[in-house]
This record gives C-alpha cells, structure tokens and sequence, in this order.
C-alpha cells in the first residue's frame, strides 16, 4: 500500500495514508444494521466453555543473580522532561522541560525501580558471557561472538542508564543525509521510552494508529475482495467489531497482582477465541489486533484492560463473556468475582474512530485533575510492563509493511547519520531544494 503525503525521512509507519472516504471499506458489513453496543455480564453458573478455556496460567519470573558492582554504581539521575506533551495537559507544571513536579517525580520513579532495573542489567550481563561461550563452541568466529555479547551488554547499560535517556529526549541533534538525492534534514534523538516520556508515548502511540490503519485497508480490502461482506453472503456477512475486556477490582489484589491477572487471563482467552475463529470459513482472513491498557483507576491500584479489534463472521457474545469469565477463574479469579463480569462488544462504522479507540495513552501517569499518579504505584506498573508487547496483531497483520525511513525521493534506507550540518563536516552538500527543516517528523 503507498502512503501519499508523506515527510521525508519519516518511517513509512509514520507517514499519513489518508482518510478512508465515507461509505467505504470502513462501514463496510455493517450499514445495513445500526451500531449495536453489548453490555454483557456473566453467569459462570453455565461451564459450557469449560472446556475452550483449560489449563493453568503459570507465571514467568527471573530469578535473583549475584550483584554486579560495576552496574550497582551510580545515584539516580537528574532529570528533565522533553519538549512537549499531550495539549490537555501540557502545561508548565507538568510536562514541559525542567519543571520542578515532573522531574522530582520522576526521580521517585527511578528510585522505586532501581533494584528491578539492576537485576535485569545483570541478567543481560551474564547472558552476554554466555551468548559468547555459546558461539565461539559452535564455531563461529570471534566477530560474530561478540556481535551477541554487545547485544546484551547494551541492553544491560540500557536498564542502568534509562531515566537518563528520558532526561536527555530531544535535546541531541543530528543530521540525515540522503545519499541518493543528497536531502538533509535535521533531527532530534528521541529516547522511545513510552512507559516514562510523555513525547514518545504519544509518538510511539501516532505510528502503531498509522501502522493499524494500513493494516486494517489491506485486511478490509482482502475481505472485501472475496465478497465477505455482502448482505446476502451463504452464512453471514462479516463485519468489524470493536471488544474490551475489563477485570474486576479485587480488594486483595495491589497493582502488579491485577497486572499479572490481566496477562494470564489474556492468554487464556486468546487460545479460545483462536479457536472459535479457526472454525468459521475463510478462516485465513480473520484479522484482529489487541492492545493492553493501564489507568489508575477509582481505587487507584489500577484498571488493566484490554481493546480488541477484529474482523470476522459473527461472533457470539455468549460465547465471549462464557470464554473471559472462564479464563479469569483460571487465572485465579473467585467465581463470585466474576458473576458480573463486563464485556464490551459493538460494530465499528468508522475506521478512523476504531484506530483512536483500539489505541489510545497505553499507560496513564496523570490524572484527570492534573496531578500525578502514585510513583510507588506506577513504579510497580513500570516493572510489571517492561519488556511487555502491550500491542499484538494477528499473524499476517503487518506482514510486508515497510517501517525503514523513506525520503522524499523515493529512496528507503540510503541514509547516512552525521553530528554535523554537511556544510561543517566537510561532507557532501545538499541538492538543489534540498529540505534543511529543523522539524521533526
């Protein structure tokens, strides 16, 4: 799929696509029938799908590691925030560079995650003696050994080092030097740390709505190719559906406890749903994309919650609320818990608004009245998301979109990376018209 209206050196994932006209793929399936919102709660008196949803939900954790001095050295650092912030709440006091409030809180965050940032440095540090061991016995030459060793040792000065990295979002610049049409734009380095940035969180968040939307026009358009669609199809139209998955708020339960819940319980009722759908015809079309959430919540220990989106046959909602509850009991749930479970299933008429309501902040740190969440409880939550996929696709959902930065040129991945304008390093000079644009994109 080509994008139109793209910036130069901007990742194809970034680059508008443009807006699917009214009327199009996007009502597809479903104009003949008026929007249909389902508040289901769930009597898990019927064990019907106790056999879909089986199994014990098993958590992975990391065992503790001897200490590693030379990642132990260091107090926190001080920080800064990036430039700018979501408008409802850029404000001087909360997101904008130096403020006082946003960096103490930080600050307490980073000392709140000190100890689970240092054992995971020390995991990659021994992995990467391992990952060395491990090839130079295979044969492989020493290059190669330590292409593997380097990979982990960043990662583990990555851990130590992260909340300078927040510090220092934006304020790096450097340039991109197209070598095919000699283009030069200038750009700013940016930390891509979305659990604790508010710039690269709603960055980060921009481009998977790009990405989502392009592959959510081709697995639209391959559906309705193939006439899944129709009013009149053998066995149903398709349609797209929007769902949300919401935990109850257990009394017992602290922050990473109803985290941990969340996970197990999705994984328990993706088996399920998998199943369900592989069952239904032209089952290789089915699409569906899944993002995690996290906001305070009343009690302020957390409202973990999961949108879908997905394209298939008709999806019975009995069979939705009977398959969470069940994956929610395994997950350890009380039955009473679950009595009344919520589940949120309706009919998407506009594929714009599916986007922005599939992905939305991923992770909340402010609160309505502009002031921050607990750092103890989102120092909790930072531990419980690090290394998570907090987005997932369907197989085939992304296949062959192309996320290398593009030039204006047409060019893809001809760029070359300098600290200097070309002018002052001595490099090459800019083309006729060339962009030397300080925004970036």
């Amino acid at each position: 799929m080509k994008s139109t209206g793209g910036n130069a050196f901007e990742p194809v994932a970034s680059q508008s696509t443009g807006t699917t006209p009214a009327g199009d793929t996007s009502t597809a399936g479903s104009s003949a029938s008026p929007p249909v919102q389902l508040v289901l709660g769930c009597n898990v008196g019927d064990e019907s799908c106790a056999g879909v949803v089986g199994g014990e939900a098993r958590a992975a954790g990391e065992g503790a590691l001897p200490p590693v001095r030379e990642l132990e050295r260091g107090a926190p650092s001080s920080l800064l925030m990036p430039r700018s912030g979501p408008s409802l709440l850029d404000t001087q006091r909360i997101t904008r560079p130096g403020c006082a409030d946003r960096r103490a809180w930080l600050g307490e965050v980073e000392r709140g995650t000190q100890a689970h940032r240092v054992r995971k440095a020390q995991h990659h540090w021994r992995r990467a003696t391992q990952v060395k061991a491990e090839r130079l016995a295979e044969g492989k030459s020493y290059e190669q050994a330590l292409e593997g060793m380097r990979w982990h040792q960043m990662r583990s000065y990555g851990q130590i080092n992260r909340f300078e990295r927040v510090a220092g979002c934006e304020t790096e610049t450097f340039w991109l030097l197209c070598q095919a049409c000699n283009r030069v734009k200038e750009k700013t380095r940016a930390c891509r740390l979305g659990l604790l940035c508010v710039t690269c969180r709603g960055a980060i968040g921009q481009e998977k709505r790009t990405r989502f939307r392009m592959g959510r026009q081709r697995a639209v358009d391959r559906a309705k190719a193939v006439g899944l669609f129709w009013p009149g199809r053998d066995g149903g139209r398709w349609t797209e559906k929007l769902m949300t998955l919401t935990l109850p708020h257990l009394e017992q339960h602290g922050v990473s406890e109803r985290i941990l819940a969340a996970w197990r319980a999705i994984f328990l009722f993706r088996k399920a749903l998998k199943k369900w759908l592989e069952a239904c015809d032209d089952a290789e079309l089915v699409a569906w994309f899944r993002t995690f959430e996290w906001t305070p919540g009343r009690d302020g220990r957390g409202h973990p919650h999961f949108h879908f989106w997905l394209l298939c046959p008709f999806l019975d909602p009995h069979f939705v609320r009977r398959a969470w509850a069940q994956a929610l009991r395994t997950a350890g749930f009380p039955k009473d818990s679950v009595q009344n479970v919520v589940v949120h299933l309706q009919l998407v008429r506009d594929g714009e608004r599916a986007a922005n309501e599939v992905i939305k902040y991923l992770t909340k740190d402010i609160l309505p009245d502009r002031s921050f969440v607990d750092p103890a409880v989102f120092s909790e939550v930072y531990e419980m998301l690090d290394g998570k996929r907090v987005t997932q696709p369907s197989a085939g959902f992304f296949l062959g979109l192309d996320s290398r930065a593009t030039c204006e040129c047409g060019a893809s991945g001809a760029f070359k990376r300098l600290a200097e304008p070309p002018a002052q390093a001595g490099g090459a000079s800019s083309a006729p018209g060339a962009s030397h644009g300080s925004e970036a994109p």
